[in-house]
């Protein structure tokens, strides 16, 4: 299975490299994401995607293919949130014109039925 990873990175993919984890909370790879330049067996060579001047020659097995997260076909999500439409409306909610306050009908039905 590793080999199938190996084989999948090429140039100017995205990577994650591992760093000395200082304790078992810490994660396994940096935050900062790294652009493979060139590949060579199992050797890669990657620049800072921040500072394409620094560049750095590691094995194969010290980076992680990064792969982005954000994507959503055809926006569908954001179509959903622009459809909102309110589920329950009540129709017996009625006001006064002239007056600020809101009244339930039914509940002033009931009120004058109790007194």
């Amino acid at each position: 299975m590793l080999e199938g990873m190996l084989r999948r990175l090429k140039r100017q993919n995205l990577v994650l490299m591992k760093h000395d984890k200082k304790n078992e909370l810490s994660s396994t790879y940096e935050p900062q994401l790294y652009k493979v330049k060139d590949k060579k067996g199992n050797q890669v060579v990657v620049s800072d995607n921040n500072n394409p001047a620094r560049v750095l020659r590691r094995n194969t097995a010290e980076v992680k293919q990064y792969h982005s997260t954000y994507k959503q076909p055809n926006n569908t999500k954001a179509k959903q949130e622009e459809d909102v439409t309110p589920t329950l409306v009540r129709k017996d909610t009625a006001v006064d014109p002239g007056s600020t306050d809101f009244h339930m009908e039914g509940a002033s039905r009931k009120e004058s039925q109790g007194t």
